[in-house]
């Protein structure tokens, strides 16, 4: 077994398959220990999902189409955060409340300003503002969504990583909904 997780985790890095030994016999002598193998190192490094089990890597015939995937998702997700880092940050209600009172804010904001046509550039950096602090919340709202399969969730980990900061991430620190140093009434 030990072959075959090492030949797991090659397959999975290798930059070229060779096409004609993915369909020979010897694969398919091996393939229930491979097929084994390469879902365990899929399922550890969070580029294949426990629900994706039953229709990936069922087949040796799918195995070229299955592992190219699989590679695929390796080299897009090779810096992304592991999906546990979804829980340094606040949950469903806490989030889905932050986005609800940022879009009552934009709502306000497009409704109260609908007919000037000269806007202060304070007010148009404050509305643009509320957009990019929209982005942050709603990454985050899919990050915590827990029917969104590992690697959806980690890729969105990767883009709220991208939008914090690296060390804003690594604390968990994220900004306000809105921006209340910014607001257009003041």
């Amino acid at each position: 077994m030990l072959a075959e997780t090492v030949l797991a985790v090659l397959l999975l890095q290798m930059p070229q398959l060779p096409e004609a030994w993915l369909q020979s016999e010897q694969v398919r002598g091996h393939w229930p220990w491979l097929r084994v193998c390469l879902t365990a190192v899929a399922l550890d490094w969070e580029i294949l999902d426990p629900r994706e089990v039953p229709y990936v890597l069922t087949q040796p015939e799918s195995l070229p189409v299955d592992l190219h995937m699989l590679r695929q998702r390796q080299r897009e997700l090779a810096d992304a955060p592991c999906v546990n880092d979804a829980l340094i940050f606040p949950r469903g209600d806490t989030v889905q409340q932050a986005i609800n009172f940022n879009r009552a804010c934009v709502r306000w904001f497009d409704e109260h300003y609908a007919h000037c046509r000269d806007l202060p550039p304070a007010k148009i950096a404050y509305r643009r503002q509320l957009d990019e602090l929209y982005r942050v919340w709603d990454t985050l709202r899919e990050v915590q969504c827990d029917y969104y399969m590992v690697s959806v969730r980690r890729q969105c980990l990767k883009q709220l990583r991208a939008l914090l900061g690296e060390d804003a991430y690594r604390e968990g620190r994220l900004p306000p909904p809105v921006p209340f140093d910014l607001m257009p009434w003041r």
